[in-house]
Order: structure tokens, then sequence, then C-alpha cells
């Protein structure tokens, strides 16, 4: 008998192997075949987890993002909120082989979501998550005095956001134009910026 566990080990496996074909063939290599010779189990077993191709490709969407919760999640907050944050953006950033693999496939997954609208969906509740959590971390660092009062929290959690999306894109397509070295760099100067109190802006 299958108990949960494995259940749970056996499906989060077929989704890592999703993520492995999309990283290093594009998400229209990705099939229920491919997937499964990839992982070494028949197609028979990824269609008892996941009946379609969509089902699949929807679970493992949700997938990638809980990836990155996980890792943003382990980011500590002990020396101050600026820093968490700056941590937690550069965790964002595809600045190794295991973060260009997830960031890589969530921004495949994007370009999918654009016409699809269920992964639109997931995509749209995943942001306003995010948004929200940097929104509460900008107004944490306000209420502590890293940040000056008049910073919109609002504001920033969107221009970081952006900063991050925009900065990993061209990582992935301009690698020798824009290494990780400068776009740590890049994200740093406009954090270096950010107006704190006892300091004119």
């Amino acid at each position: 008998m299958v108990t949960d566990n494995a259940h749970a080990l056996r499906r989060a496996e077929l989704l890592d192997g999703v993520l492995d074909v999309a990283a290093t063939r594009g998400m229209e290599a990705v099939s229920v075949r491919e997937v499964a010779a990839q992982v070494g189990v028949s197609p028979a077993k990824v269609q008892y987890y996941f009946r379609t191709k969509d089902e699949m490709l929807i679970a493992a969407f949700r997938h990638v993002e809980q990836l990155l919760d996980d890792r943003a999640a382990q980011v500590s907050s002990e020396h101050g909120v600026a820093a968490a944050l700056r941590a937690v953006m550069v965790d964002w950033l595809p600045v190794d082989a295991a973060r260009a693999r997830l960031v890589k496939v969530w921004i495949a997954f994007l370009a999918r979501a654009v016409v699809t609208d269920e992964l639109a969906a997931i995509e749209s509740a995943y942001q306003q998550r995010t948004q929200a959590q940097l929104i509460e971390a900008i107004e944490s660092g306000i209420e502590s005095g890293e940040y000056a009062a008049e910073v919109d929290p609002a504001l920033e959690a969107r221009l970081l956001a952006a900063l991050v999306e925009g900065l990993s894109v061209r990582m992935l397509t301009d690698p020798v134009g824009l290494p990780a070295d400068t776009a740590i760099a890049t994200l740093d100067a406009h954090l270096a910026v950010r107006p704190r109190r006892g300091r004119s802006t």
C-alpha cells in the first residue's frame, strides 16, 4: 500500500522531472512521455498522478512557486529588514545553476501563462501574495527606522519585483552582457538609494 508520504514524494519527483525537461529543452518539450523518460518510470505512472499534460503543467507551475517561496522562507531577518530583503532579492536571481534552473522554468511558465488563463490566475495570485509580503517587510523596515517614513511600501515592492524580474531575463538571455556580479551590483545600487532615516534624501 502506498502511503501518503510516498505518494507526495513520487509526485514531487515527477514535478522535478517536468522542471528538468523544461529547463534543458524548453516548455514545448514537456510531455507525459518525456517526463516519464526523465524520471525513469512508465508513462502510465505519470498519468496516474497527472491525467493530462495541462494538469501536469499546472501542478508544476505551483511547484516552482512553492520552491521559490521555500527558499525565501529560509532567509533570516536577524540582521535587519534591509539585509533580509536584499538576501531574498538576490536569491530570486539566477546567480548559480540551481537558481538558474528555477528561474528559467518560472519564466517559461510566465510565457505560457500569457495564453493560458489557469496559469495566468495562478501567477496573479502568486504575485499578489509576494507583493503583500514585500510590502509588509518594507513597512516593518519603516517602523524599525531602516527606511524613511516617506517611502511608499507598495511602490517600492513593485520596483523591487520589476527590477529582479528584468535582471533575471537579461541574465538568462545575455549571461556575458549581464553576469551575476553585475546584476547583484545593479540591485545593490537600487537598494543604496532608498531613503533612510537620519540621512538626507
